[in-house]
């Protein structure tokens, strides 16, 4: 498994895991959602395991994933992963390439770091990246503290209204969107949403 830690700085290339739609299971709305591959974070209990090797997934010139989304007609992007963090540069130029053509394109990414991390100690294209989003869902996922709650997984996950796109009524109720099953260009069943767990046995 790869040991990468730092920012991919390449504004051209996006390394992906997946590509799917959400009905409200990942963000307000209907949504292209952007699984992008490689973590460094490794959260115990991660749901999408899979998608934290950066050797795995597959190169997309940012261009064309911009044509693809924009065809489908995407209003509305969600990025997760992975951890999208670790590829500023690249959903950046992605931002900007789609909302040249949908200047009102909502954007909600997922991180495992902390907001105020980010500002403090964050790379110029991530501090970049920031400054695109309306909807932030930051911190790693922690099993235990495991909850129903809406878009996120873990009770220390916060969901964070960056600019005015949605209104704080669209963010309510703070409970759980549950989960949608969708068939993937792979033609494989795939789990949109954040999973409701039990909390694991003894944990506190």
């Amino acid at each position: 498994m790869s040991g990468r830690h730092e920012p991919i700085v390449h504004p051209n290339l996006l390394r992906v895991a997946h590509l799917a739609t959400s009905r409200g299971g990942l963000g307000p709305g209907h949504r292209h959602v952007v699984y992008v591959q490689g973590c460094a974070l490794h959260c115990q209990g991660c749901v999408a395991a899979e998608w934290l090797d950066f050797d795995g997934g597959y190169d997309v010139p940012v261009r064309a994933l911009a044509d693809q989304l924009l065809g489908a007609g995407a209003r509305a992007l969600t990025v997760s992963g992975g951890e999208p963090m670790l590829q500023p540069a690249a959903l950046v130029t992605l931002i900007d390439l789609m909302r040249e053509n949908v200047p009102d394109l909502s954007v909600m990414v997922y991180s495992g770091y902390r907001y105020e991390r980010l500002l403090a100690r964050g790379t110029a294209e991530q501090l970049a990246l920031i400054a695109r989003c309306d909807l932030l869902v930051d911190s790693p996922y922690v099993e235990r503290w495991h909850g129903d709650l809406r878009w996120r997984g873990s009770a220390n996950q916060r969901l964070l209204r960056l600019t005015d796109r949605h209104t704080a009524e669209e963010l309510l109720p703070d409970v759980s969107a549950g989960t949608e099953l969708v068939v993937g260009a792979d033609l494989r069943v795939h789990q949109i949403g954040v999973p409701y767990r039990p909390t694991p046995e003894g944990a506190t």
